[in-house]
């Protein structure tokens, strides 16, 4: 190493001296600084007592006070009580008068209704159709003789009402069917009504008869005859009747019955409604 090199770290290293000097003195000075500050504070935040003198009167009036106080609050609280359950146990006694009172009124509500529903079922029409007969064949001199009407079917019927009260608003309905016994199903009245029948069926009555006539709306041809007559074919024909009571509701009458002209006859395979 020559001697310049040398000059220059020698004063390089000075300058890291003189700087590590400077940056040592701005720190003492900075914890002076804080630790007068802290002094300081502390000097300033001692504690301070000062002593009050209050009169014994005053304070025996302000004790006093307090304890009526607090008497008053236990008093209020107690009545709050009180009241509260008063008024649950009130609820409670208000609540079992509705409860027995509703429990009264649901069974005079159901004696009322039953009563209704037997006087219902007591007082009123029954009307049943005990069976259909075909009117197409009778004998005349010896021999069996088919006749239509027209081409259709008759039946014979009588309804018969075993209730004390006249049927009224009576309407007629019937559908008939002429085919294969297997074939045969249950149909609609929708448009089947018949108009010019009897509108009143009154309690049966020995002496007073039932019995009319209904004409079928199907027209038979000679095979359809000649089938019914053999056997081979049948005729369902089903006949309904609605009708009123005295309180104004409707009931049904319902007879079907299936037939050939051997004769034979059935009832029909399903239910019918009667009510």
């Amino acid at each position: 190493m020559n001697r310049p090199e040398f000059h220059k770290i020698t004063a390089l290293m000075g300058q890291i001296r003189d700087a590590l000097s400077i940056a040592s003195d701005k720190t003492v000075d900075a914890i002076n600084k804080n630790t007068e500050t802290t002094q300081a504070s502390h000097q300033l935040s001692g504690r301070i007592t000062v002593e009050i003198q209050i009169p014994t009167e005053t304070a025996e009036k302000y004790y006093s006070d307090q304890n009526k106080n607090r008497k008053a609050q236990w008093a209020t609280f107690w009545v709050t009580v009180a009241t509260v359950l008063a008024l649950v146990i009130y609820t409670c006694y208000t609540r079992n008068i509705w409860l027995e009172s509703k429990k009264s009124a649901d069974a005079a509500k159901s004696a009322a209704d039953t009563a209704r529903d037997t006087l219902r079922m007591t007082l009123r029409p029954r009307v049943t159709i005990p069976f259909i007969n075909p009117l197409v064949q009778s004998v005349i001199n010896g021999r069996l003789v088919t006749t239509l009407d027209h081409g259709k079917l008759k039946v014979g019927i009588e309804p018969v009402n075993t209730g004390p009260l006249a049927a009224t608003n009576v309407r007629f309905f019937r559908y008939d069917y002429v085919g294969a016994r297997e074939s045969a199903r249950k149909m609609s009245y929708e448009g089947k009504e018949l108009v010019g029948e009897m509108k009143l069926i009154p309690p049966k009555t020995e002496g007073i008869s039932t019995s009319m006539s209904l004409l079928g709306e199907t027209t038979i041809s000679a095979d359809d005859l000649r089938d019914l007559k053999s056997g081979k074919l049948w005729a369902t024909f089903s006949i309904m009747i609605t009708y009123d009571d005295d309180f104004g509701i409707t009931h049904h009458a319902e007879y079907c019955d299936q037939f050939t002209l051997k004769p034979y006859n059935d009832i029909c395979p399903w239910a019918v409604r009667n009510d």
